[in-house]
């Protein structure tokens, strides 16, 4: 079966580049092998489920295969990069580790075989300087985007803005396949925990209509969602509201509504009223809004109008609302909402000039009630490496 596996590989590189029936047929090496791993790995960005699922067989194949190939597999450098590459597609580097000597690892050529190895066993500190020492722009151009994207993820780890330049060099030298797809969500979860809108905004759009067929677009939904959630503006931008509506509009309509209820309930939490009442009216113009996300989004509207002039009609709408609608962290942020509402529509036991320190009481308490009954609702995934 594994063997057949790797024909088969070696036979769609063969055809990629152009080889007939009757031609002769690439050999088992290891760089035809890598080429067609690769070659799984762009069809993943684009969308091809059966390329993603194959990508951990090859991988395994692969790893079986080096051993079997023997020391002459170190005679020329196109291999040395194939083996690179392989390491820093995710390969288990025991196989190399194994076959690579000291002399191999010491040569003109094992700088980018030590970082490599390095890198596939995880330990970052050895790798980062080893890195940090190689230019990809001097590579073979076969290799370079992969040792670009797996530099970024190392200096991710502690120097973001760093990690952004080079993620934007990945996506320059290997463009179109998932060295740029991967490249792209790392830093969209990078801008997104930095507040950078302008970048995360002009990435998120070039990520959806590029790869949005990608078998890791969840991955970019949940880097996108986090992002958008760290952003949420207080009521003074209306601009940046308005900016937000519109990047969560290019979405396909079901995570567009994701989004959406996910700056609302921040946005409630933290008491923004009209930016709430935008996101979630939003939802609530949506016809094809499941139940489930229409009740969501009658809570965080009516919430948020408890503080502005409507707490009479948001006060009523609260006690309406079927919990049943909603998960545990949305009926106690219900649960509280309705607490506030009925403190604030109580009718006043004290002279009339008090008024507007009712009114102020009023909103620092659905501040206070709210924060301390829903912080568990406000957490961003994306503060921390994934």
């Amino acid at each position: 079966m594994r063997l057949k596996l790797l024909k088969a590989l070696i036979m769609a590189v063969g055809l990629a580049g152009g080889v007939s029936r009757g031609e002769e047929q690439p050999t088992l090496n290891l760089s035809n092998l890598v080429a067609g791993l690769q070659q799984l790995q762009d069809k993943a960005a684009t969308g091809d489920a059966a390329a993603s699922q194959a990508q951990k067989n090859v991988l395994r194949s692969i790893a079986s295969t080096i051993e079997s190939l023997g020391p002459e597999l170190w005679n020329e450098k196109r291999e040395k990069v194939a083996a690179a590459i392989y390491l820093l597609s995710g390969g288990s580097p025991a196989p190399l580790a194994r076959t690579i000597t000291e002399e191999i690892l010491n040569s003109e050529d094992g700088a980018l075989l030590r970082a490599g190895l390095a890198y596939a066993y995880g330990r970052q500190r050895e790798a980062k300087p080893l890195f940090d020492r190689l230019d990809p722009n001097m590579m073979d151009k076969r290799v370079a985007g992969h040792f670009a994207y797996a530099h970024g993820e190392l200096l991710s780890h502690g120097n973001e803005v760093e990690a952004l330049k080079v993620f934007d060099l990945a996506r320059l030298l290997a463009p179109g396949g998932l060295v740029e797809e991967a490249s792209l969500r790392h830093e969209i979860r990078i801008l997104g925990v930095i507040h950078d809108f302008d970048r995360f905004s002009f990435l998120s759009d070039q990520y959806i209509r590029r790869f949005k067929h990608s078998t890791y677009y969840e991955n970019f939904v949940q880097s996108f969602l986090s992002g958008l959630e760290q952003m949420v503006p207080n009521d003074d931008s209306p601009e940046t509201i308005e900016r937000l509506l519109t990047l969560a509009n290019k979405l396909p309509a079901e995570d567009r509504r994701r989004a959406l209820l996910g700056m609302a309930r921040v946005a409630t939490v933290n008491v923004h009223p009209r930016a709430a009442k935008a996101f979630a009216g939003s939802v609530l113009q949506d016809a094809s809004a499941p139940i489930a996300e229409q009740a969501r989004a009658r809570l965080y509207d009516a919430a948020a109008r408890i503080v502005t002039g409507d707490s009479g009609q948001a006060a009523s709408e609260l006690q309406s609302l079927p919990s049943e609608r909603l998960d545990r962290n949305q009926s106690a942020l219900l649960d509280a909402a309705r607490k506030v509402a009925k403190d604030v529509t109580r009718e006043p036991s004290i002279p009339e000039s008090a008024e507007d320190t009712l009114k102020e009481n009023a909103t620092i308490n659905l501040a206070e009630e709210v924060l301390q009954r829903t912080a568990p609702l406000v957490s961003f995934p994306g503060q921390a490496p994934q």
